[in-house]
C-alpha cells in the first residue's frame, strides 16, 4: 500500500441570512428530500437495473435536486456546557447519488466530496 498526498485547491460557499433560524431550516427542509433511509438503502441495493435505481434516487430527493442522508444537532453541545455561550448548530449531509456517479466517473477522488455539508448556524 502506498500513500500519496495532494494539495487541492476548495471552494467553501457562504451564505448569510437575516432570517430567523427556523425559518432558514424550514426553507431547507423544503428543498432537500427526507426519504427513509432504510427504505431507499433497500431499493437501491436490490436494483437490478440503472433505470430502476435511477428512478429510486428520483422519487426521494427534493426540488435541489438533493436528499438528507444525516442530520447532526452541534448545538446541543453547546447548549449543555454552562461554560460556553449557546447558539443553534444544525449539520446536514445532502447528496444526490446520480450527481456523485457524474463526479467520480472519471476521477475517483471526487468521492470525497460528495455527500456535502449544510452548516446552519445563528
Amino acid at each position: 500500500m502506498t500513500m500519496n498526498v495532494q494539495q487541492i485547491r476548495l471552494e467553501r460557499v457562504e451564505f448569510e441570512s437575516v432570517k430567523p433560524f427556523d425559518e432558514v431550516i424550514g426553507i431547507v427542509d423544503e428543498a432537500i428530500g427526507h426519504p427513509d433511509m432504510r427504505i431507499l438503502t433497500e431499493r437501491l441495493t436490490t436494483a437490478d437495473t440503472y433505470a430502476e435505481f435511477e428512478r429510486a434516487v428520483k422519487s426521494a430527493v427534493g426540488k435541489a435536486d438533493l436528499l438528507e442522508f444525516l442530520r447532526l444537532d452541534l448545538g446541543r453541545a453547546l447548549w449543555i456546557d454552562p461554560e460556553i455561550k449557546p447558539y443553534r448548530l444544525v449539520r446536514i449531509i445532502a447528496g444526490n447519488p446520480l450527481i456523485m456517479k457524474e463526479m467520480t466517473r472519471h476521477v475517483p477522488d471526487a468521492g470525497s466530496y460528495a455527500p456535502v455539508t449544510l452548516l446552519i448556524y445563528e
